[in-house]
């Protein structure tokens, strides 16, 4: 017996050429620059991280004890906080690999006290290019 053909050759169906993602014309993003305070602020949260993320001196065991017991699930204000937090200075870490190492080294210099010399480079000038990658990273990660 004869198959049926229709059934067996896959149909195709002519649509119109999907848009690329990284063709944002279509978006309209307002100008936004990071205030100098709100980059201070996601540098200090980032400094605070990288010290209470050394306290375990590599161990993977939290610095600290939870305190509860038997916690259903829920979250309180205080820990989604921490959580934010924590995402916000992962990003700022991501950022800062990404730099040359004379703007990370700048960046480390003034915030947690490392000491490095770059010969070639100025420091502050190291540091304001740092800052100015850290504003760009972050707001394409949609953290302001």
């Amino acid at each position: 017996m004869p198959r049926d053909t229709a059934r067996c050759v896959p149909r195709v169906w002519l649509l119109r050429p999907a848009a690329r993602r990284d063709d944002a014309s279509h978006v309209h993003r307002p100008a936004f620059r990071m205030s100098d305070e709100r980059l201070a602020f996601h540098l200090v949260n980032w400094a605070d991280w990288q010290r209470t993320r050394a306290s375990d001196y590599g161990r993977r065991y939290p610095s600290r004890a939870s305190g509860r017991m038997g916690v259903s699930g829920a979250s309180d204000f205080d820990s989604m906080v921490e959580v934010a937090d924590a995402i916000c200075a992962r990003a700022v870490e991501a950022i800062l690999d990404g730099l040359a190492p004379a703007e990370r080294c700048a960046v480390h210099h003034r915030h947690l006290a490392a000491v490095f010399r770059f010969p070639r480079v100025e420091l502050e000038r190291a540091y304001t290019a740092a800052c100015e990658a850290i504003r760009r990273g972050l707001r394409s990660r949609g953290i302001e």
